[in-house]
């Protein structure tokens, strides 16, 4: 069951999360799940604490999304593979554009710069939070009319994939780390019989989602807070549609779930 929490700020949804949270325990619930941007954590396991004090804090696991997907590894394990380290990624990056350098169209002659790997390294991390492929940049390349829009889609395409075919069976790369957390949940009940709470999200990334849609079809009740007072609102210029259009997407993942 997913309950959307809604309204701007100010309004009192993360008191009403905390609110829950107190009453639940004393109703004699002690399988609670918080899940906070990783910023906010601190402030979340404080505020925990405040309210519920230590004897029952216990009773609540607090996390981020990261977080959880460390403490799925620890608890059962899966990762056989080291993790690539900010300077190895950027080092294999370089390898990889190395590898590929003669197919470039457009970006040859920026190879040798640091800035390059660096954006590339960010290309190919915004490129698995939103679960887009190489492939799919190819297929853009080949439905765009624009040239050198064409060309430098193609040329991220051939480095994505050989950094990919580069680390592959060698390394994790840390920004597939939730879509390697969605595939261990698929295996699990980890969260079947309890109750989730998710506060201070504006929104949610392609790989989040995923995790959302085994929750959601595993969790006795979701709540979700957004901050938004018009969500049936799906114009683009509205003041709330990044949020407005994440309830859409919700919806979808709740429906696929049930």
């Amino acid at each position: 069951m997913l309950q959307l929490v809604l309204g701007r700020a100010g309004t009192g949804k993360t008191e009403y999360v905390f609110s829950s949270i107190r009453r639940l325990i004393e109703n004699g619930e002690d399988n609670i799940l918080l899940i906070t941007p990783e910023q906010f954590s601190f402030i979340a396991e404080r505020r925990l604490l405040t309210d519920l004090g230590e004897a029952d804090i216990g009773k609540v696991e607090s996390t981020s999304f990261t977080r959880l997907a460390g403490e799925i590894t620890k608890q059962y394990g899966g990762d056989r593979l080291p993790v690539l380290t900010k300077g190895a990624k950027a080092v294999m990056m370089k390898r990889a554009v190395e590898a590929v350098q003669d197919s470039l169209v457009l970006f040859r002659k920026n190879i040798t710069s640091p800035s390059f790997i660096s954006s590339a390294v960010k290309i190919y991390d915004e490129m698995k939070s939103c679960r887009v492929s190489s492939e799919d940049f190819l297929e853009a390349a080949e439905n765009t009319e624009r040239e050198i829009l064409s060309g430098k889609l193609k040329d991220i395409a051939l480095m994505i994939s050989a950094y990919d075919a580069l680390i592959k069976d060698e390394y994790y790369d840390s920004a597939e780390e939730l879509t390697r957390l969605y595939e261990k949940l698929l295996g699990l009940n980890y969260f079947s019989g309890r109750t989730v709470f998710i506060d201070g999200f504006s929104g949610f990334v392609a790989q989040e989602y995923k995790v959302l849609e085994v929750i959601l079809a595993q969790a006795k009740a979701v709540y979700i807070t957004l901050c938004t007072d018009s969500a049936v609102n799906r114009e683009s210029f509205d003041l709330f549609s990044y949020v407005n259009s994440n309830i859409g997407i919700l919806n979808d993942v709740t429906d696929r779930s049930e």
